[in-house]
Order: C-alpha cells, then sequence, then structure tokens
C-alpha cells in the first residue's frame, strides 16, 4: 500500500479507508468461526468471549498477539468436546 499511495498522494486516504473496511469484512467472519469452534469443543463464553477481545486487542501490543496466536492455535485444534462435563 505504501508504494501505491507514494505514487498517488492523492488517493491515499482512499486505499486507507478501502482497507479498513476489506480487514473489517475479514475479521467479523473469522471471529464468528472462532466462536463457534471454540464452542464446539465445550469452553465456557466468559473465556470464548474474553479470548477474542484478546484478538481484536493484540494488534496493538505485538508480544500480546504471539502469545494469543499460539494459545488460539491450540484449543483450535482441541478435540469436539474436550471441555465439557460429563
Amino acid at each position: 500500500m505504501g508504494v501505491i499511495s507514494g505514487c498517488l498522494p492523492n488517493v491515499s486516504w482512499l486505499l486507507m479507508v478501502v482497507s479498513g473496511l476489506v480487514l473489517l469484512g475479514l475479521m467479523i467472519p473469522l471471529l464468528a468461526l472462532n466462536v463457534r469452534r471454540l464452542r464446539d469443543t465445550g469452553m465456557k463464553n466468559g473465556l470464548n468471549y474474553t479470548l477474542n477481545i484478546i484478538g481484536f486487542i493484540s494488534p496493538i501490543v505485538s508480544i500480546i498477539g504471539m502469545i494469543y496466536r499460539a494459545v488460539l492455535l491450540v484449543l483450535l485444534c482441541m478435540p469436539t468436546g474436550k471441555f465439557q462435563k460429563e
């Protein structure tokens, strides 16, 4: 995006708006998939929503983002019903 905005300085704000909308359009379905998969594992809703809120905050602080991605990867790979009480 930097190369394009360098060549066309007058449309850099338009590129930022479009890229923000694309990012938002991709984050909402990904959030829905994460919530559904974590519910399938039997995770409680409070922890599920907390993890997804951290996911929105994580791009701000890179260390939190790396830890979040590693934990989420492990949790998403858990078998269905892993956290459900029998």
